[in-house]
């Protein structure tokens, strides 16, 4: 929560609404409301902020992206390589780098379904 219960409150309020017109016009939220919504109020408008920044830089939503599984995979696997680097760099208490085993594991766990080889990762999937 933020240190401003009214900002707090208009936020989840505004945040409804969104999901409330979404429905209405019987269209599906995009991949950033959808995950916004599983946080806490206060930390979905990062979320919001980092698609928009995606937009701007990339040109399209991440839902107008339709690579191949395996293409999808790989950005996912450069994305969790890069947070274990800042992981690292934070040296957290040790019940916080837990969760480094995590991604690690989930890292693990994608390239062996898909085959993946650091040549892989690090060309960005293209074969």
């Amino acid at each position: 929560m933020s240190r401003d219960p009214e900002l707090d409150r208009a936020l989840s309020e505004a945040w409804a609404n969104v999901e409330r017109r979404a429905a209405r016009e019987g269209h599906r939220p995009r991949i950033a409301q959808r995950v916004a919504a599983r946080l806490p109020p206060e930390l979905a408008p990062a979320v919001l902020e980092r698609e928009r920044i995606g937009v701007r830089k990339y040109g399209r939503y991440l839902d107008d992206n339709h690579q191949p599984q395996r293409a999808r995979t790989v950005h996912l696997v450069q994305e969790k390589l890069d947070g274990l680097n800042y992981s690292e760099w934070l040296a957290g208490p040790w019940w916080l780098r837990v969760f480094d085993w995590i991604d690690i594991l989930h890292v693990r766990l994608l390239a062996w379904r898909y085959h993946l080889t650091a040549q892989d990762i690090i060309k960005g999937g293209k074969r």
